[in-house]
């Protein structure tokens, strides 16, 4: 399946939108901010991993073929080839 730009941006921002959304509605949530990962100059948190997942699952919800970069796991290779 292709995409154009304006569909490949539409999802991008109605995942922005949803995870945003999820944010505020764990904001303040202890276990939420429980580190699961020191780094050598950072810590992964338990909602970073979240919002991450959130943010890929939007993407594959809509079938989009993509290679995932991402700040805590590094690439994510979704298919053989992305669109």
């Amino acid at each position: 399946m292709n995409y154009n730009v304006e569909n490949v941006f539409y999802v991008a921002k109605e995942v922005a939108v949803d995870v945003a959304k999820w944010l505020r509605e764990v904001q303040g949530k202890v276990d939420k901010y429980e580190p699961v990962k020191w780094g050598r100059e950072d810590v992964t948190r338990k909602i970073d991993l979240e919002a991450e997942e959130r943010i890929l699952n939007g993407f594959l919800r809509e079938h989009i073929k993509i290679h995932y970069v991402s700040e805590e796991r590094g690439v994510i290779r979704t298919c053989d080839k992305p669109e």
